[in-house]
């Protein structure tokens, strides 16, 4: 499976890393259907959990990526803190967990807008 991820990555990234990958909702779906052409039926989350290791393990090493950054990240810094704190919390999962589920990871960027708004 780990090639397999491995190959539907570089055939979608572009110039983007793993994280962008993962974090970009058009971008992880891409990724999702890439790896299903190439005959793995694992679920989205499998898939960016591999693809996450990948790059946590340094089997992605040596693959240049254009580098990405946020203005005023601050902005977003408390919104996205306390997110992640009450999906952590709620229901028993880790950030990786979060960022690599679609489904989490859009209810986190519900939450985090929501608090935006508020603040």
């Amino acid at each position: 499976m780990r090639t397999t991820v491995r190959e539907a990555f570089l055939a979608v990234r572009g110039e983007c890393s793993p994280d962008i990958i993962i974090a970009d909702p058009d971008l992880n779906q891409q990724f999702v259907r890439e790896c299903q052409a190439r005959g793995l039926s694992s679920t989205p989350s499998v898939l960016n959990q591999c693809l996450l290791n990948l790059r946590k393990s340094s089997d992605l090493q040596g693959i240049k990526s254009k580098r990405v950054s946020v203005k005023h990240p601050e902005d977003y810094r408390f919104a996205s803190e306390i997110a992640v704190r009450f999906l952590e919390r709620r229901d028993q999962v880790s950030l990786d967990q979060i960022l690599c589920d679609p489904v989490r990871a859009a209810e986190f960027d519900t939450i985090a807008a929501s608090l935006e708004s508020v603040r």
